[in-house]
């Protein structure tokens, strides 16, 4: 059963390791990895902001990866995923989607993800996202109620 648990500060290891991971870091939209001294300093801006909500993914009580939830000043809601490299490949991209869809209140979701990153884009279709559009190498993806 995959599930979200709030993560906390003593997760920064484990998220830097994901977010470092070769794969990962192709796909993200910086093109590059992160420094533990920076990483740091991101997860406790992010744990103490009241327009984001990190969550680590666990399946079958194992953490497989994680998923978060930023409000922009417009009020739009995006999502941001990552999963372990030994997570891919098992559908956990659709359902932790639908489960961040469901922590965000069933309301429009966002995404940004590279043209290039089929596996993200095929998880994204598979949980009901959609085009919205594309700015560059960047398509924006939007679920809807």
């Amino acid at each position: 059963m995959t599930s979200l648990r709030p993560a906390t500060a003593e997760d920064g290891g484990r998220l830097r390791e994901w977010r470092n991971d070769p794969e990962t870091v192709a796909a993200s939209l910086t093109g590059r990895a992160v420094g533990a001294a920076e990483h740091a300093a991101w997860l406790a801006r992010v744990l103490d902001d009241p327009d984001q909500r990190l969550f680590v993914v666990e399946d079958d009580g194992e953490p497989v990866g994680q998923v978060r939830l930023q409000r922009h000043a417009d009020g739009a809601l995006e999502v941001h995923i990552g999963l372990a490299a030994d997570a891919r490949g098992r559908g956990l991209g659709r359902r932790t989607l639908e489960l961040a869809w469901e922590q965000a209140g069933g309301g429009p979701l966002t995404a940004r993800v590279l043209a290039e990153n089929e596996r993200s884009l095929r998880a994204f279709a598979a949980a009901g996202f959609g085009e919205r559009s594309r700015e560059g190498r960047e398509i924006v993806l939007e679920r809807r109620v």
